[in-house]
């Protein structure tokens, strides 16, 4: 049988990302069945003053306690749905997919873990906590995406152009671009100084900077 393991799994860091973003999806996941009890709540108490009041005994009061009992079910049915699906969602996908394609070994998941445990090369963030930084070897970012905490990795060895699109609303769509020109991280930056700071602390990457658009 052919080892279906995944490469990332070899890492601790990412072992641990793993366990703790997957545990606050469900646990947020759980949370959202409290959007089904008050409206449900509230409809049963509706139901139950309905009967009491005597609607089961009139045509018309009973075509509203129905209608009242199927908008219950459907409540209940759909938080059921969604909160199910969000639980065989793995928030960890993205950041297990990139470093599937950098971790080959064993090897390279223990320098990985050892760069990722020191002090990074810099650091930049946006407003939102959103925030590009580098190891030795890797370019990452962290960032916010379907409620779920995520990191993207790539290989600083790997871009040469940083190409930065500037708006006159002030921020900047930056694009981590390869040899070929193909786009292998994007972050947005709030404005050209965060481009900046980008700029001085890469000093051998090429920056290509367009002019600001609508």
């Amino acid at each position: 049988m052919a080892n279906t393991v995944s490469p990332a799994s070899q890492s601790a860091w990412f072992s641990q990302y793993e366990k703790e973003v997957n545990a606050k999806r469900n646990t947020s996941n759980g949370n959202k069945k409290i959007l089904v009890i008050i409206p449900v709540l509230l409809i049963g108490a509706m139901i139950f003053m309905m009967i009491r009041n005597g609607a089961l005994a009139d045509e018309q009061a009973k075509g509203g306690l129905y209608a009242l009992i199927g908008i219950a079910v459907f409540i209940v049915l759909l938080v059921l749905i969604l909160t199910g699906k969000g639980k065989k969602i793995d928030a960890a996908a993205v950041t297990r997919k990139d470093l599937d394609d950098l971790l080959k070994t064993p090897e390279d998941a223990k320098e990985f873990d050892a760069q990722m445990g020191a002090a990074p090369a810099f650091k930049v963030e946006n407003s939102k906590d959103e925030y590009i930084f580098a190891t030795k070897d890797y370019f990452g970012s962290r960032f916010t995406y379907l409620g779920d905490l995520t990191y993207r990795f790539i290989r600083i060895s790997d871009v040469t152009l940083l190409h930065a699109i500037l708006y006159k609303k002030g921020s900047c769509d930056v694009e981590f671009r390869d040899g070929n020109g193909d786009v292998l991280l994007t972050w947005v930056a709030d404005d050209k100084s965060k481009v900046d700071e980008l700029k001085a602390a890469m000093p051998s990457i090429n920056v290509e900077l367009i002019p600001a658009k609508e």
